[in-house]
């Protein structure tokens, strides 16, 4: 949180409690919007699609624009890696 004020902001103790609240609140929130999105589509793992749909879904859209692109970064690296030898056998999951 820190980091995005400016160097001489206070932020309080139930503040920052407030703030981990929310987050995992938000996290539950979207991770059992996935995992119901997943169950309709008779899936049986919850992708970072289906997260990124959800989060996209709830009205986070510039969210899910920037992650969306970190996301694509991240593959677009694992499947270079694997090009150079690496084996990861979590590459089948991804979507």
């Amino acid at each position: 949180m820190q980091n995005v004020l400016p160097p001489d902001t206070i932020i309080t103790h139930d503040a920052k409690e407030l703030m981990q609240l929310f987050v995992s609140k938000f996290m539950n929130k979207v991770t059992s919007e996935a995992f119901q999105q997943a169950n309709v589509e008779h899936q049986m793992t919850v992708s970072a699609d289906d997260l990124l749909w959800t989060v996209n879904r709830l009205g986070f859209e510039e969210c899910v624009r920037s992650v969306g692109k970190d996301l694509k970064n991240y593959r677009n690296h694992m499947d270079g890696s694997d090009a150079s030898g690496s084996n990861n056998a979590n590459d089948d999951d991804q979507r």
